[in-house]
C-alpha cells in the first residue's frame, strides 16, 4: 500500500507540474503574447491605410514615410507572432480555422502572398480596397485560430485537473482503508 501511495503521489506532483507548464507555455508565452502582436499588427495595418489615404490627398512625404513604417511594423509583428508559435509548433499545427484545414502557419503563408499583392498595388499608385480587406482578413483569421488554440489548451488543462482530482481522491480513499 505504501508503494502505491508513493507512486500515486509522484504521479500527482508530475501532473500538477505538467498543468502549470502547459498553462504557462501555451496560454501566456504562446497565445497571449502572440495575440497581442497580431492585434497590434492589425492596428498598424489600419494606420498604414490611413496614412496612405491622407498621402493621396496631400502628397506629404511624411505620410508616405508613416505608411512605410506601419507596413514594416505589420510584417515584423506578425512574423514575431508566428515565430513565437513555432516554438511550440506541435500545439498549433492541429488547430484549424473553423470549417477548413488551414492552421495558423498556412494562413500566415496566405498573409505573405496577400501582403505582397497589397504592396504591389500601392507601388503602382493604387489603393486596392479588396486587396487591403483580403490581407486584413488573414490577420483576423490568424487571431481566430490563436483563440481556438487557447480554448483547446484550457480544455486540456481542465482534463488534466480532473484526472489529478481523481488520483487525489483515490489516494485519500486508500489512506482511509
Amino acid at each position: 500500500v505504501f508503494s502505491l501511495l508513493l507512486v500515486t503521489s509522484i504521479l500527482v506532483v508530475y501532473l500538477q507540474q505538467k498543468i502549470m507548464l502547459v498553462t504557462k507555455n501555451t496560454l501566456y508565452e504562446n497565445s497571449y503574447k502572440s495575440m497581442s502582436l497580431v492585434l497590434n499588427a492589425d492596428r498598424d495595418f489600419y494606420q498604414a491605410l490611413d496614412a496612405l489615404n491622407k498621402y493621396q490627398e496631400t502628397k506629404d512625404d511624411k505620410l508616405m514615410k508613416d505608411y512605410d513604417e506601419n507596413i514594416g511594423q505589420v510584417k515584423e509583428r506578425i512574423g514575431s507572432a508566428i515565430e513565437n508559435l513555432t516554438l511550440y509548433k506541435e500545439n498549433w499545427v492541429s488547430v484549424y480555422k473553423p470549417e477548413t484545414t488551414e492552421n495558423v502557419f498556412s494562413v500566415y503563408e496566405d498573409f505573405k502572398t496577400k501582403m505582397a499583392a497589397w504592396e504591389k498595388s500601392v507601388s503602382e499608385g493604387k489603393i486596392d480596397e479588396n486587396s487591403f480587406s483580403d490581407t486584413r482578413e488573414t490577420l483576423n483569421s490568424i487571431g481566430e485560430i490563436m483563440d481556438l488554440g487557447a480554448e483547446q489548451a484550457i480544455l486540456t488543462i481542465d482534463s488534466m485537473k480532473k484526472i489529478n482530482t481523481i488520483i487525489e481522491l483515490s489516494m485519500f480513499s486508500l489512506i482511509l482503508v
